[in-house]
């Protein structure tokens, strides 16, 4: 018998369920999971590089600041690093790619108005 049909609820669903060999990805995003301007798109960021990590990947998160935030933490395997404000993390962006461009295999540019690269 054939398996049942995984649905949105089912919290099994591997997002990433064929083997991909370790890369070092960098995602930019304006805001992550605690910033408290955030909601569902960063969740799903979070849980797509939380699994990566899973897997042996490294994910680095680069984001904006909030009052109270730490400019770097680990979240779940996931480095988080924070520079500027919801204006300035484009231009932070760009210069924390280039001070390293050939560290990352792989970059994600979320864009919600404007891309990072």
């Amino acid at each position: 018998l054939a398996a049942p049909l995984a649905t949105k609820r089912d919290k099994t669903i591997d997002p990433i369920p064929f083997p991909v060999s370790a890369h070092s990805h960098t995602c930019f995003n304006w805001r992550d999971i605690r910033n408290p301007a955030g909601g569902g798109a960063e969740w799903y960021t979070h849980q797509i590089l939380k699994r990566l990590c899973a897997k042996g990947h490294e994910a680095t998160l680069f984001t904006s600041g909030y009052p109270g935030a730490l400019n770097e933490e680990e979240i779940d395997g996931i480095r988080v690093v924070r520079q500027g404000d919801r204006f300035s993390v484009y231009r932070r962006a760009k210069r924390f790619y280039e001070t390293d461009p050939e560290r990352y295999d792989v970059i994600i540019d979320e864009i919600n108005t404007v891309p990072f690269m």
